[in-house]
């Protein structure tokens, strides 16, 4: 099954806004929390300094005995701890709006150990069957006045985070229409050319059979065939970008594999007096996939011969270890600067002095190479100095 890459961008991109805003809803509830706590301790620590307060007033009497015998808090001390209490909550910027009563411990429902709570032994031990109780219409007011800040920098965030990966993926959408109808281009243009060029090169093989001595008849052919190996590299690189293109990897003798690519060269290397060295055991094997590995040698060694300003001399070599076998292309060419070498491998991407290019291409050759090495879970290793030559290295693994 083909997988849409752009679809599961996007799905992750959801599931991760959602696993962000669970984070920050989170991250909230425990803040209201530790706020509601804090409120708490407050409370607590303000009743308790009321009462410490009215204690040390005078020694006026500050309680009665009713006619049942039990005492109660007088109602002019009841007066001042409700003025100690508004002096305490104002000391630990807690609301000045409180509701305030003093109830008998055996007949209020309210938990003793509740911060809301407290004995009014400690102001006199004759009151040891009073609690004084308070409540606050406006804590929730008050929490969220509190979590204000924090909460606008969550909401701020997650709309600037969701706006940024609508923005993400709306591009890559884009992206992705750009590069489909790109990819159709090119590949009805090279189909289109494929035909004639065909005809082409057809023509002019039976008109050099008749004329052998015609140089233009050569060029013509030479040419077409130029074209049509540039055309070949358009399509497959078209179609090893597809997510559901698979190679079909064979095990295969690499020294014999290496010599009929140098067979098919053999024009091209006579006419540069190119020297070619190879230094591969005969019984060498590889698992891989024989038509791309040979056109990706091929693409190697031409760029060897192409780019060089004197007479060629290129190495190819391979090494085996118990995970991969290295199969090395060394040439003593212009060579690749460092800064070119980051993107030698990127489609359409040549190397040259400004704009100027003596040797003519696509840009499709390494870029080539590049795509069928991945393809073989494997990959490319580039070693190069200006005037100094180049070393690819292809890294391919057994299995």
């Amino acid at each position: 099954m083909k997988l849409d890459r752009t679809a599961i961008i996007a799905l992750a991109s959801v599931l991760g806004m959602l696993a962000l805003i669970l984070l920050q809803v989170r991250w909230l509830q425990q803040s209201t929390e530790l706020i509601g706590e804090q409120f708490n301790q407050k409370v607590s620590k303000a009743m308790s300094m009321a009462v410490s307060n009215l204690r040390q007033e005078s020694d006026t009497s500050r309680c009665v005995q009713r006619a049942d015998g039990c005492f109660v808090l007088s109602v002019e001390r009841e007066e001042d701890l409700r003025e100690e209490l508004a002096t305490a909550m104002a000391f630990y910027d807690l609301p000045p709006i409180f509701e305030f009563q003093i109830v008998d411990k055996h007949n209020s429902p309210m938990d003793n150990s509740s911060p809301f709570c407290c004995s009014l032994r400690f102001l006199d031990e004759k009151l040891e069957d009073q609690m004084m109780m308070i409540s606050f219409p406006e804590k929730p007011k008050y929490i969220a006045s509190e979590m204000g800040l924090m909460m606008a920098f969550s909401i701020l965030l997650l709309l600037l985070l969701l706006g940024l990966f609508i923005y993400i993926n709306l591009t890559l959408r884009r992206q992705k229409r750009v590069t489909e109808r790109n990819t159709d281009f090119f590949n009805n243009m090279a189909h289109e050319f494929k035909t004639p060029l065909t005809n082409i090169s057809l023509a002019s093989n039976r008109l050099l059979k008749k004329d052998k001595a015609n140089p233009f008849l050569a060029v013509i052919q030479k040419e077409s065939e130029r074209l049509k190996w540039q055309v070949e590299r358009v399509l497959h690189l078209a179609k090893m970008e597809q997510v559901d293109y698979t190679i079909e990897r064979t095990e295969i003798l690499l020294l014999p594999l290496v010599n009929q690519v140098l067979s098919s060269m053999y024009a091209r290397l006579e006419s540069t007096q190119a020297q070619v060295d190879v230094n591969i055991p005969e019984d060498l094997t590889i698992y891989a996939d024989a038509f791309h590995l040979s056109n990706s040698l091929h693409n190697l060694l031409d760029n060897a011969i192409k780019y060089c300003e004197q007479q060629p001399y290129v190495t190819i070599t391979a090494a085996e270890t118990e995970a991969e076998i290295t199969l090395s292309v060394e040439d003593n060419g212009v060579g690749i600067s460092k800064s070119n070498q980051a993107f030698v491998f990127e489609k359409f991407q040549r190397v040259g002095s400004g704009d100027l290019h003596i040797n003519k291409g696509f840009g499709l050759g390494l870029a080539y190479v590049n795509q069928v090495i991945q393809l073989h879970k494997g990959y490319i290793d580039i070693r190069s100095e200006v005037q100094k030559g180049s070393r690819f290295e292809l890294h391919l693994p057994k299995g």
